[in-house]
């Protein structure tokens, strides 16, 4: 699986870390592509898509630099705990 739901809220994807150690990184790379054109098409088409992604994942579509304070609207026991330890 390659997108599993945010702790937080419950209609956002996000990326697996699991992902990272896939053997074969092309090809899961093509499951993103492949999945990034289906959404396109429904978009293009005017289909209305029930779900989004955390913010980390649009600012890193935006090329905007991602913060600590970010993984809180994604798993906000891990953000604690991090700033706990900092």
């Amino acid at each position: 699986m390659m997108l599993i739901k945010s702790t937080n809220i419950s209609s956002c994807s996000q990326t697996t870390v699991l992902a990272l150690l896939i053997d074969n990184l092309q090809e899961h790379l093509s499951y993103f592509h492949f999945v990034g054109r289906i959404i396109g098409v429904a978009i293009f088409h005017g289909h209305y898509l029930d779900g989004g992604f955390t913010l980390p994942f649009y600012k890193q579509l935006l090329t905007k630099p991602i913060t600590l304070d970010d993984l809180e609207s994604v798993d906000p026991d891990l953000h604690r705990s991090l700033v706990w330890i900092l």
